[in-house]
């Protein structure tokens, strides 16, 4: 960012401490006020930030699609954590197989979550989470699915579904679990 900024472009830094090292290096400094992080993990900041990009797309180019979703976005984050028994469920199974690896596939949008969510599961399970967007999980990586490769699967509704759904389907003949989440 240091670089950068030297080199005379304008830059921001999306931030939950406000003096950190990154906000003394921005330009513009946006808070994101998330809280103390307590673990490792920081998934406050994560979804603090992918919330406030959104935010930051609405501002630049208005749209009434993202606007709906942004208005909706408390809601569905109540909704999501309704859904935190079923999240352990699901987790108590993948504990319970007790795999060598877990595949972690999206595509577009998702393949940043993807990307995240293997972090996480490094993090705090200490687990081998593999991230591969779907496209290149096609041309290579497809070898390691297996019957007691687990993988979690992030379906969008979007332009990316048509190929993201193929990669679902490979995933099935390989024999592949999958926790199918959107």
């Amino acid at each position: 960012l240091s670089r950068a900024r030297a080199a005379g472009a304008l830059t921001c830094a999306l931030v939950n401490v406000e003096d950190s090292p990154l906000a003394q290096a921005a330009e513009l400094v946006v808070p994101l006020c998330a809280g103390e992080e307590r673990a490792v993990a920081a998934t406050k900041s994560y979804l603090a930030a992918l919330v406030m990009g959104a935010r930051l797309v609405q501002a630049w180019q208005p749209g009434p699609a993202l606007a709906r979703a942004l208005d909706a976005l408390p809601g569905t984050l109540e909704a999501t954590l309704r859904a935190e028994p079923r999240a352990r469920e699901l987790a108590a199974q993948l504990a319970q197989a007790s795999p060598q690896r877990l595949l972690v596939l999206g595509r577009g949008l998702h393949a940043g979550v993807a990307d995240e969510v293997a972090l996480k599961f490094q993090e705090t399970a200490g687990l081998a989470a593999l991230p591969f967007s779907t496209a290149e999980f096609a041309h290579g990586p497809a070898r390691l699915a297996d019957p007691q490769t687990p993988a979690v699967f992030f379906q969008a509704r979007d332009a990316t579904a048509p190929f993201t759904a193929d990669t679902l389907r490979t995933l099935g003949g390989y024999g592949t679990p999958v926790t199918l989440i959107g």
